[in-house]
């Protein structure tokens, strides 16, 4: 994949991508929203039926859950973030995407990343987590109805990870819609 200069120039690009099965079956690719100048990028698993018709990240049921998280700690999520997925067309049915599907789209995320140059990256479920790190197995360490924290090992790397479900956002990472440098 070539280094693009601006996200339009990616978005343009991406839009015409026909890297998998899933370009057959879509109505519009969705790259991502919010705002480009964000130091926050949250990465979901990929579009449902509703982000399938509008062509927008999390803008149905999934979407309204994360807005009224991040609202609920002051974070605007078309402001202070940047919102996309790991893949950028519908799976039908809205199944789980494919190991194929998902890396097909990773040299688009990637190229976001590089272009965002975001500070923090927030992993919004399991398939992000196991896409963006290029994992195949998550060990479950603790559960609750607002979070699921994993403990995963990647090539000696081994680190704790929390997928978000609903609402959970550290104040002592982010305040005030600011992000606090450590």
């Amino acid at each position: 994949m070539k280094n693009y200069s601006s996200l339009k120039k990616l978005n343009s690009e991406c839009v015409e991508c026909t890297s998998c099965n899933l370009s057959e079956t879509r109505k519009n690719v969705v790259v991502g929203k919010g705002n480009e100048s964000a130091q926050v990028v949250i990465i979901g698993e990929g579009p449902g039926e509703q982000e399938d018709i509008t062509g927008l990240p999390f803008v149905g049921r999934a979407g309204k859950m994360l807005d009224t998280a991040l609202s609920s700690v002051d974070i605007d999520p078309l402001e202070d973030c940047y919102i996309t997925n790991i893949v950028k067309c519908r799976p039908p049915n809205n199944r789980k995407p494919s190991a194929v599907e998902s890396e097909a789209c990773m040299p688009w995320l990637n190229e976001q990343i590089n272009l965002l140059k975001p500070k923090i990256i927030i992993l919004a479920g399991s398939t992000a987590v196991q896409s963006f790190l290029g994992i195949d197995e998550l060990k479950i360490i603790e559960t609750s109805s607002n979070f699921t924290a994993f403990f995963i090992s990647v090539n000696f790397l081994k680190c704790g990870v929390l997928s978000m479900k609903y609402h959970v956002l550290s104040n002592s990472l982010i305040s005030n819609s600011k992000i606090i440098s450590s």
